[in-house]
């Protein structure tokens, strides 16, 4: 559910109204307190999604040419652990943070005119910084009041799997099964997959080999995610050195036809995926201005 965030306090704000700019481009502006509004669209009551957009800073850098340029520094964190770039071993791909920030400036002249600049950063976690150019016309007038405003749109993205090989027809016993191995908690990120179950049945003629394969999947703990894809992978190797390969989703089981003439299996390759992710997308809105 949208969630409104007030991330800075009343002493805060008043320190921000008699603390003058640094900047001697921006001299004689003061700021107006900042509005920052951050919407999660997914939250877990143990592992949190929530995020923290705000603008720490806004210097107008003047009349450049045919413009005017304003440079909008910003900080980007949530407390999830989701939120971060990690990589695991094994079938574990990694994770995938994916945000699109997008940079309005709004500049009010002194006789009422009113401007727009735009621009785009990218952005992780941590802290960003980037300049804005609004056209100036000819005869324009230096702005009076100036708003920056920063909107996100992000996704998260995190997928595991589960593999087996062996040598003979697919079978649990015929091959050891592996999973992604790391440190440290990343159930709450990732979901796990174990293969619970394998079952060939040979074709002949036109038919096709086919293989059935059971598994579970455990979505990630953290609410910011959910399931959205899984699918079954069978690679089958016959004694004449030709391979057969079949993919199919499921939930819970698949049944998976595999290409190639039928029989003479000497070893397999079974692999099931899992993907989650986050829906709807996380949002989050930012908003500072300063005035002469």
């Amino acid at each position: 559910m949208p969630k409104l965030t007030n991330l800075i306090s009343v002493p805060t704000m008043l320190a921000l109204l008699i603390i003058p700019i640094s900047s001697t481009s921006a001299r004689g502006l003061r700021e107006s307190p900042k509005r920052d509004r951050v919407s999660t669209t997914c939250q877990g009551i143990t592992f949190p999604c929530d995020v923290n957009l705000s603008i720490t800073d806004v210097k107008y850098l003047g009349k450049v040419f045919d413009r005017d340029e304003v440079e909008v520094s910003g900080n980007f964190s949530s407390a999830s652990p989701c939120f971060q770039s990690q990589f695991v071993g094994g079938l574990q791909q990694q994770q995938s943070f994916q945000g699109d920030f997008s940079i309005t400036v709004t500049l009010t002249r002194r006789l009422g005119h009113v401007d727009k600049g735009f621009g785009n950063v990218s952005v992780r976690v941590g802290s960003f910084s980037t300049t804005v150019k609004i056209p100036r016309g000819t005869l324009e007038t230096n702005p009076v009041t100036i708003v920056a405003r920063v909107d996100m749109t992000a996704t998260l993205k995190s997928s595991a799997g589960a593999r087996v090989l062996g040598t003979g027809t697919p079978s649990l016993v015929s091959g050891p099964q592996t999973s992604p191995t790391a440190s440290g908690n990343t159930a709450q990120c990732n979901p796990s997959v174990t293969i619970t179950g394998l079952s060939y049945a040979q074709g002949s003629g036109t038919q096709n080999d086919t293989v059935t394969v059971n598994w579970t999947v455990a979505p990630p703990q953290s609410l910011c995610f959910k399931l959205t894809n899984v699918t079954a992978t069978v690679k089958l190797t016959r004694a004449n050195g030709s391979t057969g390969t079949g993919t199919s989703g499921g939930n819970g089981t698949a049944t998976v036809l595999v290409s190639g003439s039928p029989g003479n299996v000497v070893s397999f390759e079974v692999t099931v995926f899992a993907q989650a992710g986050s829906s709807p997308s996380i949002t989050a809105t930012a908003q500072k201005s300063i005035t002469p």
